[in-house]
């Protein structure tokens, strides 16, 4: 009989296949380490914008800290460090299969003259010489920027599109299975529909507009995570047998730290100055202030209509998670127009982001989906919004543009949710990507991690 495999296997022979695929990678990259990335101009203009994009790469790194204090604040305290440990795993390994594949994937599509082309029309196509470590080249657009610059400004955002799953899965889900789906996200999910839009791909040909990425990442990281709850299933105890939230959901499920919910939402508002103002890539101090005052008033209109919203139909009570959630909400869904419509038009953008926010989460409850942190709405709902309301809003947008708008924004999150569902299927076959019921009731800080984030849960363990 067989031994079966057990988690110390399954590692050894994760690592084996990692170091045997890395090794001749880096080995022949190395050796063919003859392309230059190019010459960046020395003018003070063009030294201000790199500077600008820096730093507005800087804010988006920053907002991994945001997502990681927001996750954690709305779990139990006994998966804190579990969501923590995810969120350090979507920067460090996000980056690096980015690194290794997705820019390539995104920026450099193949042309006749490439030799070892790899090519699925209007989904991938790519010269494989382009996959190895050392060739960054310079990207259509942002030929003004050092490639270095630009390539940490654009792994950040890719890091962000796998971050969004990280709550949404939260109790759950194996430390393997969500590294794994991390590899997925970066290197293969969001480079493929980001070349579409902001690759010069079949969707940007046809004039469809996502400025910031309302859906080539939020839609992707949130219809990711749509795919990920719906194999996992709902926490234990999150429903009972009527589909109605659970005694148990009043207390072992509730958030531990609306606090540190709140500091990671502020964190992450001011990531998003650098998420949008920064993805003009240059700094032009009127563009840049629009940008900045559309995405405030989005996101503060929103955290109203969730107020309003609250007060008239929860007896006068208005809780503060739903808020943040709301904030959050509009800052997604004005994030694909900030540079084309005009400060009103920002406040009704977030006035209906905050409603899908309210509407979205009691959708995904009445049919016992269970998303831990409200990222399905915020970031999938509030995110295909942001790319209609671009072709209600957007100037110069006419009729069949509008199409586009339409098709793209449907289409951009079915394809993350199909591509996740079916390697999520795949996983779970070969090897249960959910925790047991034992560690799930204990807890996955001490079970999966073998710490605990708060002394007064010692006793427990």
């Amino acid at each position: 009989m067989k031994e079966p495999l057990t988690k110390l296997k399954w590692s050894k022979y994760l690592f084996i296949a990692v170091a045997g695929f890395l090794i001749p990678l880096i080995v022949v990259s190395t050796s063919s380490a003859n392309q230059s990335p190019g010459n960046i101009s020395k003018s003070p203009e063009d030294l201000i914008n790199n500077l600008w994009v820096l730093i507005a790469g800087i804010l988006v790194f920053a907002m991994q800290l945001g997502f990681a204090m927001l996750e954690a604040g709305f779990s139990p305290a006994k998966n804190t460090v579990n969501v923590l440990f995810k969120n350090v795993a979507d920067v460090c390994l996000g980056i690096v299969v980015f690194f290794l594949f997705g820019y390539a994937l995104m920026y450099h599509p193949a042309t006749s003259t490439d030799s070892n082309v790899i090519v699925i029309p209007g989904v991938l196509e790519v010269s494989s010489s382009y996959v190895a470590l050392n060739h960054l080249l310079p990207r259509a657009g942002a030929e003004h920027l050092s490639v270095y610059i630009d390539f940490f400004f654009q792994a950040a955002f890719a890091a962000t599109s796998a971050t969004i799953c990280s709550g949404a899965v939260a109790g759950r889900i194996k430390p393997l299975a969500y590294l794994l789906l991390t590899v997925i996200i970066t290197g293969f999910v969001y480079p493929i529909s980001g070349s579409w839009v902001w690759g010069g791909g079949w969707l940007d040909k046809f004039g469809f507009h996502d400025f910031a990425g309302s859906l080539v990442v939020h839609s992707v990281g949130g219809a990711a995570a749509l795919a990920c709850v719906i194999i996992l299933g709902p926490r234990k105890g999150r429903f009972d047998d009527q589909g109605q939230l659970s005694p148990r959901e009043q207390s072992e499920l509730k958030p531990h730290s609306l606090p540190l919910a709140a500091m990671g939402t502020f964190i992450l508002w001011l990531g998003w100055y650098g998420f949008n103002a920064g993805s003009i890539l240059v700094f032009s101090a009127n563009s840049v202030g629009k940008i900045v005052l559309n995405t405030t008033l989005a996101g503060c209109a929103s955290a109203w209509a969730v107020i309003v919203w609250r007060w008239r139909n929860n007896a006068g009570r208005v809780d503060l998670s739903t808020i943040l959630n709301g904030i959050l909400g509009g800052l997604v869904g004005i994030t694909a127009s900030s540079d084309v419509v005009e400060p009103f038009q920002s406040l009704f953008i977030g006035i209906v982001s905050g409603v899908i926010v309210i509407l979205g989460v009691d959708l995904l409850s009445n049919i016992k989906i269970d998303d831990a942190v409200g990222a399905i709405p915020v970031h999938c709902f509030c995110g295909i919004w942001g790319g209609l309301a671009t072709g209600v809003f957007a100037q110069g947008i006419d009729s069949i543009r509008f199409v586009t708008q339409l098709l793209g924004s449907f289409l951009i999150p079915l394809w993350s949710f199909g591509v996740v569902i079916v390697v999520l299927t795949i996983l779970n076959k070969i090897f249960k990507i959910r925790v047991s019921p034992e560690k799930e009731n204990y807890g996955l800080d001490w079970q999966e991690h073998g710490e605990i984030a708060y002394l007064s849960l010692e006793k427990n363990e």
